[in-house]
């Protein structure tokens, strides 16, 4: 009763894995409430000896032991742990891939295919990888281990202050230069982690004018980017394509040769 009321255990648990007779089951679901803590979290302390071994019996159910971790025969099982343990620092996705296999194949018994990230699930595990709160994406498809949840970001928001942008459009790299101690707290390493970080976190609507596109930009209402480049042009006159590049992009937060392509055609 008391395993029955603490976690939060499905009839196929109770059954097939801990081995509980269907009979006694059906009364415990008919007599008391289910609980909703995880299994996989239990603490031992407070349980008799027969319960942990009920707990025991269900943590050992197909699954392994590496480095006093316990991984579940499941994706999100062993790509929770790959991320905690392989890709502390920046990593492709294909390299990610690749050692997610390696370690699929190495440490699981029998007929492992459906644990495996193959080249028809490649695409679906990294959109399922892009919208993590446990990654931080950056430019080529790739990312690092990030637990995003781990953070409150109250402080982190009050000090960009970006409420008070308007009717511009910057790079996330912008906001890297101003706040460097700010980065370094809370391990922001570029200006693409920022806004992949910006992108995961924020509440729009404490920012209505906010438009988060695509990878660095941060726009705010509406923006005018010819006339930006034009006042500044007349503001630096005489002034050769090259610096007015320059300036656009201290300015603005964006690296040189985009502002040299893009926004000077």
């Amino acid at each position: 009763r008391r395993l029955y009321e603490t976690f939060d255990l499905e009839e196929n648990d109770w059954v097939n894995i801990i081995r509980v007779p269907e009979e006694v089951y059906s009364y415990l679901h008919n007599t008391y409430k289910k609980g909703n803590q995880k299994i996989k979290e239990a603490e031992y302390s407070g349980f008799s000896l027969f319960e942990q071994g009920v707990i025991e019996t269900y943590l050992a159910y197909d699954s392994i032991v590496v480095d006093g971790t316990r991984i579940f025969r499941r994706k999100s099982s062993v790509i929770d742990y790959i991320l905690r343990t392989k890709c502390l620092d920046t990593i492709s996705f294909d390299d990610f891939c690749r050692i997610y296999n390696t370690f699929v194949r190495e440490h699981f018994t029998g007929d492992t295919r459906d644990l495996l990230i193959t080249e028809s699930t490649m695409r679906s595990r990294s959109n399922h990888l892009e919208n993590s709160n446990k990654v931080l994406w950056v430019q080529g498809r790739r990312f690092r281990y990030y637990d995003i949840e781990e953070n409150d970001y109250t402080e982190f928001y009050k000090t960009l202050s970006l409420e008070n942008y308007q009717d511009i459009e910057i790079s996330a790299r912008k906001l890297m230069d101003l706040y460097p101690e700010l980065m370094d707290e809370y391990d922001i390493r570029d200006g693409y982690e920022l806004h992949n970080l910006i992108r995961k976190t924020v509440n729009l609507s404490d920012y209505p004018s906010l438009q988060i596109g695509r990878t660095p930009t941060l726009k705010f209402g509406e923006f005018d980017r010819d006339y930006a480049i034009f006042s500044m042009m007349v503001d630096l006159a005489p002034v050769s394509r090259k610096d007015l590049s320059k300036a656009i992009a201290e300015e603005y937060g964006f690296d040189q040769d985009t502002i040299f392509a893009g926004w000077l055609t």
